[in-house]
């Protein structure tokens, strides 16, 4: 993919401009008559401001008894679904209801982690295995015997009539015992796994292989590892390896009537497409995606966002950010939804060492298509490692940790949450 010029917008555009008032002391050549002066300004100020300050004063008592006026530093953490149940992406649905889905610790039947979709409203989320709302996934294809599945990044009726009331389009990705990688799937139909599974192929990528005599030919170089993270409107996006390097990832866009459309990779880095939003409604061929980059050999990783035209197979606008645009700070987007003026994603702190703090992240998106400075809201909990893994307007889904011992990086436990971010903005 090529690189892209972004169109930098100024921040004194969106700063309103402050009056200023200036007390300039009349000239005078007599020193009794500026000390006269400056006592008039003097006796002025004690006048003006002293009342004012204690204005102020009482104006701050008076906030500090409303908790609701002057919110905690960082959103809380509301926990949700039982132990070790991981979140992983989320879409709104009718009637108040949403989608999430995830990956459960371990499989009711087997012994195993498999693939969930929890229906119904935030507010009923429930932490029983057993209730009614949870939904489970795995696919099965001739010749194989599973052994992990996860669920990741639904659509609905809501976006999508062609979906059909009451069913569900998800992805994800499998593991089973005949092969040492992991395949992308996809579930089309009802939340009680009848519907169609469909198996995501990569399809192997031509690679120049130079000898040292300098000869050169053209193999194949197979797919390896590939995991589906998001779907809307048409479109899938994810990410895959290639044999020739297990320590490199590519983005690929596959297209739900056609197959697989391309791979993404921008310059060396290790890309990754974690998030897709259809533009204009169902029908339409605008799409903006978000994911990350990552250079291993510099430790270099930068979250972006960029549009995509699927009638071309275009990208443009193509922007890069470092978390709470600090320099050198690595970030990564996990997920994307539109809200008013622009989009929100969830994002994680790359560069932290053994707490990892996370955060939701506003881009303002103007009508030419470009995208603005990122507005941060970070989820940041004493000796807790917090991941946000995706997000619904302002509010963030993924999972923390709490109880890091001293001899491991292994975390005792881990709790799905949401925050509620839209008070910190």
């Amino acid at each position: 993919m090529s690189s892209c010029d972004i169109e930098s917008t100024s921040d004194s555009e969106s700063i309103k401009a402050s009056a200023k008032l200036e007390l300039i002391p009349k000239k005078s050549t007599s020193f009794w008559a500026t000390i006269k002066h400056f006592a008039s300004v003097l006796t002025l100020l004690l006048i003006i401001v002293i009342p004012l300050a204690i204005i102020l004063k009482s104006e701050d008592n008076s906030n500090n008894d409303d908790d609701s006026i002057s919110p905690s530093p960082s959103p809380e953490l509301n926990p949700i679904f039982p132990k070790n149940w991981t979140v992983t992406g989320i879409r709104q649905d009718i009637n108040n209801n949403i989608a999430i889905t995830g990956s459960q610790a371990s499989n009711p039947i087997g012994n195993y982690s498999q693939g969930f979709i929890y229906y119904g409203t935030l507010e009923d989320i429930t932490s029983s295995k057993s209730d009614p709302s949870l939904h489970f996934f795995v696919p099965h294809f001739p010749g194989e015997t599973p052994t992990f599945s996860a669920v990741y990044g639904p659509n609905t009726y809501l976006y999508d009539s062609t979906i059909g009331e009451g069913n569900i389009l998800a992805v994800g990705g499998y593991n089973y015992a005949e092969s040492p990688y992991q395949h992308g799937f996809i579930y089309q139909g009802p939340l009680d796994g009848s519907g169609v599974y469909t198996k995501i192929v990569i399809p192997p990528k031509p690679m120049n292989i130079t000898f040292p005599n300098g000869t050169t030919i053209v193999t194949m170089d197979n797919p390896t590892h590939t995991v589906a993270h998001s779907v809307m409107g048409n479109l899938i996006v994810g990410n895959c390896y290639f044999a020739s390097s297990v320590t490199r990832s590519h983005g690929f866009i596959y297209s739900l009537t056609t197959g697989f459309i391309r791979t993404v990779e921008v310059d060396l880095f290790s890309t990754s497409i974690y998030g897709i939003w259809q533009n204009n409604g169902q029908t339409s061929h605008s799409y903006t995606m978000v994911g990350g980059l990552s250079y291993i050999e510099t430790n270099i990783s930068l979250a972006y966002i960029m549009n995509y035209n699927a009638l071309t197979d275009s990208f443009s606008d193509y922007t890069t950010y470092t978390y709470k645009n600090e320099p050198q700070a690595g970030t990564h987007f996990e997920g994307i939804s539109k809200v008013d003026g622009g989009f929100t994603m969830a994002a994680i702190d790359l560069t932290a060492s053994r707490y990892q703090t996370s955060a939701l992240c506003y881009v303002p998106a103007f009508t030419n298509g470009t995208f603005g400075a990122g507005q941060w809201v970070e989820l940041k909990q004493p000796d807790t490692f917090v991941s946000a893994n995706t997000v619904l307007d302002y509010f963030i889904f993924g999972i923390y940790s709490t109880g890091l011992p001293s001899s491991t990086d292994k975390f005792i436990q881990e709790n799905s949450f949401y925050a509620n971010c839209s008070a910190y903005l």
